[in-house]
């Protein structure tokens, strides 16, 4: 009978394996691999040799080729901390790491020293020396990731959990020897049981993190490689997520992360209460958009530089943070200078012009791969690992059938595959989560980023949502059409793929069985076909969703790269310095929607002093919102100069509401000032309105203000423009939407000559014919 063992390796003669020049001479324990005392036994042992040489390269050499990777990596972060400042974890992981470095260079000068009289064989002392310099470079890596910020390692402890595996086979291993007197002698058992004891105790400490490693403030990414955030110009003193708890995947240690357990404590609330939004953790940081939006927009950057020769407009980040509480930007801080009360808040951004010379189009999948790729490497290593493991449980599965099938009398072979097949499956589920973890947050930033882009350019086209709303209502009608007929051919394409699999099982087992009349659908053969079956099936069925996934992703790559390379506004065309000749100044100004039409405003000259209040009156069509928005910076200016002084609020016809509290709607992100707050809803006409709401201005109003009447939207929107205090205020007939009475209340207070707003420096208000209250 053969061993079961036997077959798979192949190894037919059992004879023991001796590198005499490299492992010595001697007892069985001298050679490389000892069949009689590893395989065929009741009680196996592992050679000496084998423990020096692979125990030894595999543990070290698994440390320093993730060392390889993961410095570099390291290397790349900000400095947070000096060494003095570790704590007592961090100090005991140091000394035990010096201490195990400290005893493999004992343990090598012993063996040196024995030399001339033992003929101590290389192996005995390469071990050791290899040992030494790895131990070494352990412990600078525990100082340096202290001072990178680093609470937990996981090349460490994957490295420390490695050596405690290896280090129990060659305890156990001594105990042996010394029970059969094989020992060389005590000095080795002395110096390997302190360092197996420096290795338990390693392992232990690295299974918590290190709290005084955490930064005590988010590191200062602008200070490296443009990776700061440009939400505005200044560091926010607050945020709005700061009530929130930081995520405790921050402050989790390795273990901890790939086994989710941060997330306990959420689920278990979730258990006893329904979630709500102020339950959910906060963002790590580099999952923020102040930290993913600065680094895509440096490689977009660089895709943009190979346009055509033309004048190319392209991003450059400010190193600036924002000054708003809650990442928003002030009206006075927006990207051109121009706030708006229907905008969400821009990002703080210059936007250069350059010359360059024709490369090619710029390529949107190369910017995405330069900023996530990366981290995104990672995800594809793990998914190579989980492949390999896969397929080796129906090998396992095949060992055991034909241990119990043949009997075999050595008993401790089983359970070794039992653990062995609980330890694959544990390590395969472990890298298939922690593979799609990594996708989806790969997916989130690179979501993230693509959206803030995107949105810095829409942001100020907000008086042309319904024109844009009826071409996109055509466009969907059109995709419905084609994407009903998609739906059916991919339904079909999924129903054929997932039958597929199930068919060649079935041709699989019958022509095995009438090819050959020897052939026997026996027990090990039928399971470990139907395992791999079962592997092949998850690749086959994945086929149509990749293939599907990839032609949409390629459409949207497309579609976004045309958009991004469109022409930037000129944010350079308002003069914001001070001019001599009044407040709000245009000369000889032309100016037009686009560049290949024909002016739409033309020859404009006036000058507005400070302190004036303005009304421009017209019919639908006659030019008022052109004129608006060419004093926004909105409109191409072919010839002719504007000066804008002070910082500009803009209050449009059709009021914009955020989906927050009626607080956070007027405050919009601006430094909390109660009596400015008090006197704009007072002077707004709000008060009433917030006695009638179920919890006052703590009042959360939904998307687009449906719980709001269009008087109370128009209201919020114009106490957000009074509370951001700025120096000129744009109008679009803000009194349109409400009643009269209250319509001259709003004038009085807030418009008018004894208003709120009396000592602004420049009013305008675009009305149609009718004045209402401004007669």
């Amino acid at each position: 009978m053969i061993d079961s063992l036997e077959k798979i390796t192949g190894h037919f003669h059992m004879e023991d394996t001796y590198w005499s020049g490299f492992c010595g001479n001697g007892s069985r324990y001298r050679a490389f691999w000892s069949w009689s005392l590893t395989v065929n036994t009741s009680n196996p042992d592992v050679t000496q040799c084998f423990q020096d040489t692979v125990f030894v390269w595999v543990s070290c050499g698994i440390f320093w080729l993730f060392a390889l990777f993961f410095i570099p990596v390291l290397s790349s972060k900000p400095t947070v901390h000096r060494i003095r400042d570790a704590g007592k974890l961090n100090l005991a992981k140091m000394i035990l790491s010096i201490l195990l470095c400290l005893i493999s260079i004992l343990n090598l000068l012993k063996t040196i020293s024995e030399i001339p009289t033992h003929h101590t064989p290389p192996s005995a002392f390469i071990a050791p020396a290899i040992y030494a310099i790895t131990f070494g470079m352990s412990s600078f890596l525990i100082t340096y990731e202290f001072k990178k910020g680093e609470v937990s390692s996981a090349m460490l402890f994957i490295f420390w959990s490695i050596l405690l595996l290896l280090g129990g086979v060659s305890l156990r291993s001594k105990i042996i020897q010394v029970q059969t007197q094989d020992l060389d002698s005590i000095f080795s058992l002395v110096t390997f049981c302190a360092h197996y004891t420096c290795i338990v105790l390693e392992f232990i400490l690295h299974l918590w993190a290190d709290p005084k490693a955490l930064p005590e403030s988010t590191p200062d990414w602008g200070e490296l490689s443009e990776k700061q955030p440009i939400l505005a110009k200044t560091r926010p003193t607050k945020k709005s997520s700061d009530n929130m708890e930081m995520t405790p995947e921050r402050s989790a240690s390795f273990l901890n992360r790939i086994s989710y357990w941060w997330i306990t404590k959420l689920v278990i609330k979730g258990y006893k209460q329904t979630l709500v939004f102020a339950d959910m953790f906060r963002l790590l940081p580099e999952d923020s958009c102040d930290v993913i939006l600065p680094k895509f927009l440096r490689e977009w950057r660089k895709e943009k530089k190979k346009t055509s020769s033309n004048s190319a407009v392209h991003f450059t980040a400010s190193h600036d943070y924002g000054s708003t509480p809650n990442g928003y930007q002030s009206y006075h801080q927006m990207g051109n200078g121009i706030p708006s009360a229907t905008t969400t808040p821009t990002d703080s951004l210059k936007v250069e012009t350059t010359i360059a010379s024709t490369r090619g189009e710029p390529s949107l999948l190369m910017a995405l791969l330069r900023t996530f790729g990366p981290y995104y490497a990672m995800a594809a290593l793990l998914r190579l690992l989980f492949d390999a493991v896969t397929f080796v449980n129906p090998m396992l599965l095949s060992l055991l059938i034909t241990f119990v099938e043949t009997g075999d009398p050595l008993t401790w072979r089983g359970y070794l595959l039992a653990v062995a097949m609980f330890l694959v499956s544990m390590i395969r589920s472990l890298l298939n989560q922690n593979y799609n973890r990594i996708c989806l947050r790969v997916g989130l930033r690179a979501r993230s980023a693509i959206i803030a882009t995107v949105y810095r350019k829409v942001l100020k086209l907000f008086a042309w949502e319904e024109p844009f709303l009826n071409k996109v209502t055509e466009i969907r009608d059109s995709e419905l059409a084609s994407l009903r007929n998609f739906l059916f051919a991919y339904a079909f394409t999924c129903t054929i793929w997932f039958l597929t699999p199930l068919v060649m099982t079935l041709a699989s087992f019958a022509a095995y069985v009438l090819s050959d009349p020897s052939n026997v659908l026996d027990a090990n053969t039928a399971f470990v076909c139907l395992s791999l079956f079962t592997i092949v099936k998850m690749y086959v069925t994945g086929v149509p969703i990749s293939i599907s996934a990839l032609i949409q992703g390629r459409v949207s790559l497309e579609r976004l790269t045309r958009f991004l390379v469109e022409e930037e506004l000129d944010t350079d065309m308002v003069d914001r310095t001070k001019s001599t000749n009044g407040t709000v100044s245009v000369q000889d100004g032309n100016f037009t929607w686009n560049r290949d039409e024909l002016a739409t405003l033309k020859h404009l000259n006036f000058e507005i002093p400070p302190g004036s209040l303005v009304a421009v009156v017209g019919q639908v069509g006659s030019g008022k919102s052109s004129l608006r928005n060419a004093l926004l910076g909105d409109m191409e200016c072919l010839s002719g100069n504007i000066n804008v002084t002070g910082s500009v609020a803009f209050v449009p016809q059709q009021a914009w509401i955020q989906n927050k509290t009626v607080k956070e709607n007027i405050q919009f992100g601006k430094q909390w000032n109660q009596s400015l707050y008090r006197r704009c809803l007072s002077t707004c006409a709000l008060e009433q309105d917030l006695k009638i709401l179920p919890v006052g201005d703590e009042t959360e109003i939904g998307e687009k203000g449906v719980n709001l009447s269009g008087g109370q939207k128009q209201r919020v929107s114009l106490a957000r423009a009074v509370y951001q205090d700025c120096d000129v205020y744009l109008m679009d007939d803000p009194l349109s939407a409400v009643d009269s009475h209250v319509g001259k209340h709003i004038f009085d207070h807030v418009i008018g000559p004894e208003g709120i707003l009396k000592d602004k420096v420049f009013r305008t208000t675009c009305v149609e014919t009718g004045l209402g209250p401004l007669r």
